[in-house]
């Protein structure tokens, strides 16, 4: 219980307290979770590209409060300084952070580099990317045997839906032949949710018979949600 108000106090005393954007990343390049967590919200500006670096860097691979906090952050911060989070060392962060163990971080992050869409380069990184992490999870998925835990073969899944998500938005910065083995081997996968995602790319007019037979496929899929993307 003492534990527990300190904590609390803690808490209360940096919600009080007003920092400037270099005591920030003074935080988060040094602070505890608790100190991340609270004061990173009260980012308002940046700087420079070093700024940002700190903040990516709080993104991935730390406490889930600490990325989720981060990750909403950047979302409100990106639209104002788009050219300094488009820094090619933050590309993998970006990608790795869309198949963060927390949803909420994934959809974070997604509508944030929703932002950089416009940016060739990052656009093409992202679509190559999320097509390198669905093959691995699809190789994985086909080495997990019949009586592996279930949660084995949905970590895998998260992955591959978080990725057709993020190709949605992304798809036509992929070699469109790319495009097409993973819609087709997603197609096929039991997962449902999966299947959706792929419906849902398929909404877009496609001019190729392969993609239509699969769409016509899941149009009269077994689940009610597949077959009324």
């Amino acid at each position: 219980m003492e534990d527990l108000k300190e904590n609390l106090n803690k808490v209360v005393s940096l919600c009080e307290n007003t920092y400037s954007t270099e005591e920030i990343i003074f935080i988060l390049k040094n602070g505890t979770v608790m100190e991340k967590q609270v004061a990173v919200l009260s980012l308002s500006e940046l700087h420079s590209k070093d700024d940002v670096k700190i903040l990516m860097e709080n993104l991935t691979g730390i406490d889930g409060k600490v990325r989720q906090a981060v990750a909403f952050k950047i979302l409100q911060l990106i639209p104002t300084y788009k050219n300094l989070f488009l820094e090619e060392s933050f590309y993998e962060i970006f990608a790795n952070s869309i198949i963060d163990i927390d949803s909420n971080v994934c959809r974070l992050d997604l509508e944030a580099i929703l932002y950089l869409k416009d940016n060739k380069n990052f656009s093409m990184y992202i679509a190559n990317k999320m097509k390198d992490i669905i093959f691995t999870a699809l190789e994985e998925l086909s080495k997990i045997s019949f009586r592996a835990k279930k949660y084995t073969s949905n970590k895998q899944y998260f992955k591959i839906y978080w990725c057709l998500e993020t190709l949605s938005y992304f798809y036509n910065s992929l070699d469109f032949t790319d495009l097409k083995k993973i819609l087709d081997e997603c197609s096929n996968l039991p997962e449902y949710t999966i299947r959706e995602k792929c419906a849902f790319i398929l909404k877009n007019d496609f001019d190729d018979s392969d993609l239509n037979k699969i769409k016509e496929i899941l149009s009269n899929d077994e689940n009610y949600y597949v077959r009324n993307v």
